[in-house]
């Protein structure tokens, strides 16, 4: 697994560009795969989270996408 420090440093130059931005609508995902000190590589039923160091698998794409898109709907439903 992958210290939640080391990953958050890894993204830093990214996270950078992408909070300079306007007009657009960030997913904060790190606290989905993170959730304490390490990151998670795996979901709960043994799948592998990521592809390569820097892509995620289709796994990790569902898991993404059922952790974070519940809370963005609910969100813009209540714009």
């Amino acid at each position: 697994s992958v210290e939640r420090a080391s990953a958050l440093a890894r993204q830093g130059d990214y996270l950078g560009v992408v909070e300079s931005l306007s007009g657009i609508t960030v997913i904060e995902s790190l606290s989905l795969f993170c959730p304490t000190a390490r990151c998670l590589v795996f979901d709960s039923a043994g799948a592998l989270l990521y592809a390569d160091d820097n892509h995620l698998s289709v796994a990790g794409s569902r898991f993404q996408a059922k952790r974070a898109l519940p809370a963005l709907l609910d969100a813009r439903a209540r714009e």
